[in-house]
């Protein structure tokens, strides 16, 4: 939508992504963290009458915690293996899955979605895969209100969701979906 229409407006954008948080939310409270959200992976469609009802799409590379596979089951994934869109991944994503890639990780992908759908904008952009990575994990983070007219408080938003320590961001995606519900001064749903 952002590529067609440019940034979205706030009461467009944080309804649609106050959905995607439940949608999360309930993924992670089935032990499945989604590793790849991007804007291509929440689809917009109408529902009983409600425009843009946010289905969350795609978790081709899920991850089902390690609490939640059967005894005996292999794990797949391993350290220094780089999976997801590399724009929209967390920082211990981009440096290889280093520890545990929880809950967080998808948050700090929403907070990404979020600052491109307000400023039209990537939080970190380069041509090579690599230089984008090393962007990601080691450049100072940018801050939204340099790069566009962002809403009172998305700076801080998308400072605590992209933080470089996964314990200091917002610790559920249900916690970053009532975060952004307030704005509007309406409450998320579970």
């Amino acid at each position: 939508v952002v590529r067609r229409e440019g940034p979205l407006p706030l009461d467009r954008a944080i309804p649609v992504l106050v959905q995607v948080c439940g949608a999360l939310q309930e993924a992670h409270s089935q032990g499945i963290i989604h590793r790849d959200l991007k804007p291509e992976n929440i689809f917009l469609s109408t529902n009983g009458g409600l425009k843009d009802y946010a289905k969350v799409l795609d978790f081709g590379l899920a991850k089902v915690t390690e609490r939640e596979l059967r005894p005996g089951s292999i794990m797949l994934t391993q350290e220094g293996m780089v999976f997801g869109t590399p724009e929209f991944m967390s920082p211990e994503q981009a440096a290889g899955s280093r520890g545990e890639v929880g809950p967080a990780s998808d948050v700090y992908s929403l907070g990404a979605i979020l600052y491109h759908c307000l400023t039209g904008r990537l939080p970190f952009e380069s041509e090579a895969l690599g230089d984008l990575l090393v962007r990601i994990i080691v450049n100072p983070i940018p801050v939204p209100s340099t790069v566009a007219a962002v809403p009172p408080g998305f700076d801080r938003w998308w400072a605590r969701a992209a933080d470089r320590n996964p314990d200091n961001r917002f610790q559920t995606a249900k916690d970053f979906g009532n975060e952004l519900a307030l704005a509007l001064g309406t409450t998320a749903t579970d």
